[in-house]
């Protein structure tokens, strides 16, 4: 009788563990999945807040955007990267969605595999709102907060539809050889403005920006290292309707200098500098930030961010290159 009665406990706790499991895995599934099993197999992705509509496709070692540029290879690595991981933190009620989405548009997401759908579902940007994003597999289906583990960032960042976001930061990016003109203008200093030019036998020559008039005595070795500057100079970002306000500046009306460059293959480009004041006087000389300036670059409808750090080594004057 003993050894029944041990029998039928046994049979109950080992009844009662196997429920236990079934309803912690049953609760688990009940859980919608928003990560994707294998980035490297993703070869399209789409990105449309139904004003924009953004899409990268894999060729080779790149992605392609919108079919026309190559995108920031690193950013979509570090998106399907992230998306391995994604997981859902928390549900959200139905009042908190709706009070939170009311001034937002979602934004679509879709992953492709050799053509194929592997994921979609709809996310919610809420850059000044608490939670930071709001996802939905469905527009009228349940909502969740999203999280990468590790991140402490805004996962609902990630997903812009926006084609800037994804283009390289990428300002100059001539190889030796590949560049064969600076023209340098200094606005506050038009005196000390220079053209610099490299022939096909690597001699530079300097000239006035303005006049044409050459400027004997230019120091080779200097020349060729200012040329190497400009092999990799990358600016921070492209900015957003509200960046540079939320940044505490103003930009100055009247640029700072103008860098027009030409390559070997003879394409151009320009980019203008204006600096960004801040303080109780804008006006004032101590106003302007040390840290950043914006850039108007000749090929892109927006402005950019970029440190001074990155730009100091391509600010010269004509004084610079002589020998002494």
């Amino acid at each position: 009788m003993r050894k029944l009665r041990i029998l039928i406990v046994l049979i109950l706790a080992i009844t009662m563990s196997g429920v236990a499991i079934f309803l912690i895995r049953s609760g688990a599934r009940k859980m919608p999945v928003f990560s994707i099993k294998d980035g490297n197999r993703i070869g399209r992705i789409e990105l449309d807040d139904g004003k924009t509509r953004v899409v990268m496709k894999k060729a080779g070692d790149v992605w392609i955007l919108n079919d026309s540029l190559v995108a920031r290879n690193e950013s979509v690595t570090a998106l399907l990267s992230m998306m391995e991981q994604l997981s859902v933190k928390s549900p959200v009620s139905e009042k908190t969605r709706i009070e939170n989405v009311r001034d937002h548009d979602p934004v679509s997401v879709s992953f492709f595999s050799k053509g194929i759908k592997k994921r979609s579902f709809i996310v919610y940007y809420l850059p000044e709102n608490n939670p930071a994003n709001i996802a939905l597999k469905t527009r009228k289906g349940p909502a969740y907060i999203l999280q990468f583990p590790g991140y402490a960032g805004n996962v609902g960042a990630w997903f812009r539809a926006m084609e800037n976001y994804w283009k390289p930061v990428d300002l100059f990016t001539f190889g030796p050889g590949e560049l064969r003109s600076v023209r340098f203008q200094n606005i506050e200093q038009p005196g000390q403005s220079f053209r610099i030019t490299r022939d096909s036998v690597n001699i530079f020559k300097m000239h006035d920006a303005y006049t044409g008039a050459e400027i004997p005595g230019v120091d080779q070795q200097r020349a060729a290292r200012y040329f190497s500057y400009f092999f990799s100079i990358q600016f921070e970002r492209f900015l957003e309707p509200g960046d540079i306000a939320g940044l505490g500046f103003i930009v100055s009306p009247e640029p700072e200098f103008i860098i027009n460059v030409t390559g070997a293959d003879g394409t151009e480009k320009a980019v203008t500098s204006y600096a960004l004041l801040s303080g109780p006087d804008p006006r004032s000389s101590t106003a302007k930030s040390s840290d950043w300036t914006l850039l108007r670059i000749s090929n892109e409808k927006t402005p950019v961010l970029i440190s001074y750090f990155r730009m100091d080594p391509i600010i010269k004057t004509w004084d610079y290159f002589i020998r002494h």
